[in-house]
This record gives C-alpha cells, sequence and structure tokens, in this order.
C-alpha cells in the first residue's frame, strides 16, 4: 500500500499527521509522515480495511438472518391467530349447538306440562258438565212451576 492509498484515506497529509499525533507520545510514533511511516503503517490499514469490510459482511448477514427471522416469527404468529381463530369458531359453533339443544329440550318440556295441563282441565270440565246440566235443568224447572 503505498502513500497515495494511506493519504487518500485520511484525505490528506495533514490529516495523517494529526490522527497520528493522537499516538505519538504512548506509541513514540515519529513526527514526520514519511515514506517509511506510510510503509510501517500501511499493512495495520490494510487490517483494518478488511476488518471493516469483514465487520460489514457480518452485519449484513446479521440484518438478513434478523429479517428471516422476523419473517418465520411474523408467519408463526399468522398461523397461530389463525388456528386459534378457528378454534374460538369451533367453539363458539358449539355453544351455540347446545344452548340450541337446551332450548329446544325446555320447549318440549313447556308443550308437554302445556299438554298435561290442558288435558287435566278438560277432564275436570267433563266431570263438572253433570253437575253443571243438572243445576241449569234444575233451575229451568223451577222457574217453570
Amino acid at each position: 500500500m503505498g502513500r497515495t492509498v494511506v493519504v487518500a484515506r485520511h484525505g490528506s497529509s495533514q490529516a495523517l499527521r494529526e490522527f497520528l499525533d493522537r499516538f505519538r507520545r504512548p506509541a513514540a510514533v515519529p513526527a514526520e509522515v514519511s515514506d517509511e511511516v506510510v510503509r510501517e503503517l500501511g499493512p495495520v490499514f490494510e487490517a483494518l480495511d478488511s476488518l471493516q469490510q469483514e465487520a460489514a459482511v457480518l452485519q449484513h448477514e446479521a440484518e438478513c438472518r434478523r429479517s428471516d427471522e422476523q419473517l418465520t416469527v411474523a408467519t408463526e404468529i399468522e398461523r397461530r391467530l389463525a388456528a386459534g381463530r378457528e378454534s374460538a369458531d369451533r367453539v363458539r359453533r358449539a355453544i351455540v349447538e347446545e344452548a340450541r339443544r337446551n332450548t329446544e329440550s325446555e320447549a318440549a318440556e313447556l308443550r308437554a306440562r302445556a299438554r298435561a295441563e290442558a288435558g287435566r282441565l278438560r277432564e275436570r270440565g267433563r266431570s263438572r258438565i253433570p253437575d253443571l246440566a243438572n243445576s241449569i235443568v234444575g233451575c229451568v224447572l223451577e222457574d217453570c212451576r
């Protein structure tokens, strides 16, 4: 990697110099940016470039996996919601059917009791007819006398 690549990465020799100034004292980096420094640091910058590219690839792969997983989760949620709606519909239909059967059963019981009561009333009425008829005939006969 030549000086122009290192300089291009940082914009200018001045930018590279400022970048190196941050490390000068602790790392004993020479004050001048020379071809020797550029040759020395070139592999470091190349390694950094490689790491940045690798990080970008890993980030892209992670984003793709996340998107795939989100799609999988969304699909599973929709499947479970549909199954839940279907189950709720089945339960609702079963409850409605049971209520209908109970209502029909209660109605049949009411009809049976009503028929029985009507039969008792008819029988009671029939049993009273002779007494009523005698009473009426008696009244008519008494008025005639």
